[in-house]
């Protein structure tokens, strides 16, 4: 829910920031647990009962946040360290698609 309708994190002050700092390597943003799980799962669980108010919307996301249980996020992190792990043996390759 983005009330000016920008996507987390992809507005050009952020990729001119990425730039001067990495200059033209391409970075991955979908590394990060939130962007590969947290938003998405979020999104998908308060969008199903429709929340019609911006309050409606925090008391979704409270509540499926405070669903997700301890093994979920385990296996999240599990995953994160895998792809933490498959960015540092790439030696700076391009890759994508890493989900398991």
């Amino acid at each position: 829910f983005m009330q000016d309708g920008a996507t987390p994190h992809r507005t050009q002050e952020v990729f001119e920031t990425i730039h001067k700092v990495y200059g033209n390597r391409v970075i991955g943003l979908g590394l990060n647990p939130c962007d590969f799980f947290l938003w998405e799962y979020i999104k998908d669980h308060c969008y199903a009962g429709n929340p019609e108010t911006v309050s409606d919307l925090v008391v979704a996301i409270k509540k499926v946040v405070s669903n997700i249980k301890d093994d979920m996020l385990e296996k999240v992190f599990t995953s994160f360290r895998k792809r933490i792990d498959f960015c540092t043996n790439s030696d700076g390759a391009h890759f994508e698609n890493i989900y398991h």
